[in-house]
């Protein structure tokens, strides 16, 4: 006897494996480009304000406040960023997924994309991007006003 579900179900596995494994190797991209990225700018940053944040320091500020200062003047972009691509992923998973298995005989996708999912990918890049920018202006502790005016 012939199980057409399970025909059906066998035939597509291989499909949702791979569509599966494009998922995870988008991800994995994106997290190294955000790394990159941040990593560059944020040392950028340092560089260009060094006077500026041995200032600061000498002022009163901790380490902790301008790593704080630093990461938080970013967010406003990297939100940004994950809401586009939030909802670009969202809307337009579909219709790219068709597209790149077209090759394979697949036309017409009509995978069920859970909002949640998506939100909780973008709450994770924004922890991600955060966490990063936390971790590379740590440079800042080695600046200090005596070392400032002793170049």
């Amino acid at each position: 006897m012939l199980d057409i579900d399970e025909n059906i179900e066998s035939q597509t596995g291989m499909y949702t494996a791979a569509v599966f494994a494009v998922m995870l190797m988008v991800l994995a991209i994106t997290v190294v480009v955000v790394v990159m990225i941040l990593y560059l700018v944020i040392k950028t940053v340092i560089i260009k304000r060094k006077q500026e944040f041995g200032v600061m320091k000498a002022i009163g500020y901790s380490t902790i406040q301008l790593m704080n200062q630093i990461s938080i003047s970013f967010l406003p972009i990297i939100i940004t960023g994950v809401v586009i691509g939030g909802i670009l992923g969202y809307f337009f998973t579909n219709p790219i997924l068709s597209v790149l298995l077209s090759s394979a005989g697949v036309k017409r996708l009509d995978f069920i994309v859970h909002f949640p999912i998506i939100l909780m990918v973008c709450v994770g890049i924004l922890i991600l991007a955060y966490i990063v920018s936390m971790f590379v202006s740590r440079k800042i502790k080695k600046i200090s006003a005596y070392g400032l005016m002793a170049e």
